[in-house]
């Protein structure tokens, strides 16, 4: 006879195979090359959808709309047109990068007006040429890293208006509204103990969450779970969309990782610069011939999922990056004898537990001699 626990804990897994987990990771703008902190979550976001599907299903969908109208992108483009035109077919990525740096580094000390007219383009479907271009490297980089590309071109109007957002916030009692007062609209999670969030200013520019919100927060989605991934940096914000989503009757939760530290920069933002030696492009030059498809990148999961970690803090590192190299290498040149039994049991647990099948998990037991013969089977349907 069952106790009412192993009842309750097959339950939920019975809820939870038959639940859609909405992945939606924040999206990278199309304003720079790939760098190893890009690429970090990249992995992680592929790892655990793969695992994932192999219990539950899984929606992973890009809306391109909804990440070109952060502020970043904007302001970008907007500086960009005041520039005389470049031949965009002859850019490469780190070209378009340093376009970006330079940016920063001249226009970003100024407070810029929101470029209303380049909103409106935005929402119908515009794309300035040179991101477009930049996105036409991404789509082969993704290819080359074995990465499911989730929509990099798709364009499609997000699901509210900016009002018919704000209505729902406010019914769903988030929303402080002071926009009539010449001042910000904010989130308001006051009483669970939780600072005030602009979301949009009395001049109408939005915070990044205003294109996030108004592409989730739909309530028809309630059959499924939404997870908010993210880099630590923004981790609160992230959490502030997790509760704004629960608030309006949603299953959503946010995780996050840390991003990679890069020698001589740190942590910080690519808008600075120092990435150079770091992009897909000069990860390719530097192991992709001598090490294979396969193993390049099985290797990179392993680095940038195991070894740099959640939280891991430590510096990349182009040695220990190639000893997962040849650890991957080894991998594959060992026979598979075992069958898929073992390893979907293992995965079945991992996302029991969770509700997902947790990366660092999944690759962490590839590299352990005790578990790593049930996985051998799925090494190419979850890591290449």
């Amino acid at each position: 006879m069952l106790s009412v626990k192993q009842v309750k804990d097959r339950s939920r897994a019975r809820c939870v195979q038959r639940a859609t987990l909405r992945l939606s990771p924040i999206p990278i703008t199309p304003t720079k090359p790939l760098t190893p902190s890009h690429v970090k979550g990249l992995l992680w976001v592929d790892l655990l959808e793969r695992a994932t599907r192999v219990v539950r299903p899984v929606v992973h969908e890009l809306n391109r709309t909804s990440c070109d109208l952060s502020c970043q992108t904007l302001d970008f483009w907007s500086w960009l047109e005041t520039r005389e035109a470049l031949d965009c077919s002859t850019l490469d990525d780190l070209a378009i990068g340093k376009l970006y740096v330079e940016y920063h580094a001249r226009a970003q000390s100024e407070r810029r007006t929101i470029d209303g007219a380049l909103v409106e383009r935005v929402e119908h479907g515009f794309i300035h040429p040179i991101s477009e271009r930049l996105i036409a490297h991404w789509k082969a980089q993704y290819a080359l890293l074995g990465v499911g590309d989730p929509g990099l071109t798709c364009r499609r109007p997000l699901a509210l208006s900016r009002e018919q957002l704000l209505r729902t916030l406010t019914e769903a009692g988030v929303l402080l509204d002071l926009r009539h007062f010449g001042g910000n609209a904010f989130l308001d999670f006051t009483e669970q103990g939780v600072a005030l969030r602009p979301l949009q200013d009395a001049h109408g520019r939005d915070n990044y969450l205003m294109a996030l919100l108004r592409d989730l927060a739909v309530r028809e989605r309630t059959g499924e779970s939404v997870a908010l991934l993210c880099d630590r940096e923004i981790e609160p914000d992230f959490n502030l969309l997790a509760r704004v989503l629960r608030a309006i009757g949603l299953d959503a939760f946010a995780l996050s990782i840390e991003r990679v530290k890069l020698p001589g920069v740190g942590f910080e933002s690519a808008r600075r610069g120092g990435w150079e030696d770091f992009t897909v492009s000069r990860l390719a030059e530097r192991f992709l011939s001598h090490y294979g498809l396969d193993s390049f990148r099985l290797g990179l999961r392993l680095y940038l999922i195991v070894a740099q970690g959640p939280g891991c803090r430590e510096s990349f590192r182009y040695d220990l990056l190639e000893r997962y190299l040849r650890r991957a290498r080894s991998l594959l040149e060992r026979p598979n004898t075992a069958s898929h039994e073992a390893g979907h049991m293992r995965l079945r647990q991992l996302v029991e537990r969770r509700g997902f099948a947790d990366p660092y998990h999944v690759a962490s037991l590839l590299l352990s001699p005790a578990t790593e013969p049930e996985l051998r089977p799925w090494i190419r349907q979850l890591f290449l």
